[in-house]
């Protein structure tokens, strides 16, 4: 395939690479960087691609799809769950929001930001997968690779350690 015909198939492959990682990833600057390294590598087997295959779009597709996973992979070793205080929308949605609540709900976001700091990062991931990004247990062993039956354990115990926090905090209070 010349660069010519390449370069009229990249439209197509792009969009196809950008929704796959878009799906994945939910960023849409990491999507596009995966879009791009989906296509410089399409470019670089070009020589061993025909390009009436109609298999290109699913070769792109996987490309996307794996190259998303690993940053997913990577992302997930070092990841900052401050993005867990996306619980501030129940704080908007409370219909009496007195001085008094606001700073309750305040409190209880700081706790949960703390609480799920505590957890191991691989359950941080998954929680913050299944509750902020509401994946399907299929969906996250998909990304991450694991089986359905290990994210119910990571879920179960990664809940059960929050509820333990829970509770000892009520505890002391």
């Amino acid at each position: 395939m010349d660069r010519k015909e390449f370069e009229q198939l990249v439209p197509s492959l792009r969009k196809q690479a950008m929704n796959t990682a878009l799906f994945i990833l939910r960023d849409r600057d990491e999507a596009e960087d995966t879009a791009q390294e989906t296509l410089l590598k399409l470019w670089i087997a070009r020589g061993k691609i025909d390009k009436a295959d109609k298999k290109l779009t699913a070769l792109a597709i996987t490309i996307a799809r794996n190259t998303a996973i690993s940053k997913l992979r990577q992302a997930h070793e070092t990841v900052n769950l401050d993005e867990m205080q996306d619980t501030s929308r129940i704080a908007e949605m409370t219909t009496k929001s007195t001085p008094q609540t606001k700073m309750e709900e305040s409190e209880d976001r700081q706790w949960m930001t703390a609480a799920t700091s505590k957890l191991p990062p691989a359950y941080r991931a998954i929680l913050h997968m299944s509750q902020v990004e509401n994946m399907s247990n299929s969906e996250i062993a998909g990304i991450t690779g694991s089986t359905e039956a290990s994210i119910r354990a990571m879920l179960s115990k990664a809940r059960n350690i929050m509820l333990q926090q829970l509770k000892a905090r009520y505890r002391h209070a």
